[in-house]
């Protein structure tokens, strides 16, 4: 039985083909291809942790008590 989980990864491999081929004709190694597509992640990563603490911040913000002298700026700088 398939798993959801690995035929989104082969759908997103499928969809990269055409790119690594054409990287690699172009002669790129693997080491290459490799160290792009990390960096890639790792980007993505950085971006969506940084959304997310934004987020995050406002929904503490917006939830603590009127009575807990709490601002937006140090809640998003993680100040208490």
């Amino acid at each position: 039985m398939i798993k959801f989980k690995e035929v989104r990864y082969l759908s997103v491999a499928i969809e990269r083909e055409p790119e690594v081929v054409v990287r690699s004709a172009l002669g790129a190694s693997r080491r290459r291809l490799v160290t792009q597509f990390l960096s890639e992640t790792m980007i993505l990563a950085v971006a969506a942790a940084f959304i997310l603490r934004d987020i995050t911040a406002n929904l503490i913000v917006d939830f603590v008590p009127d009575a807990v002298p709490v601002t937006r700026a140090t809640a998003a700088a993680g100040a208490k």
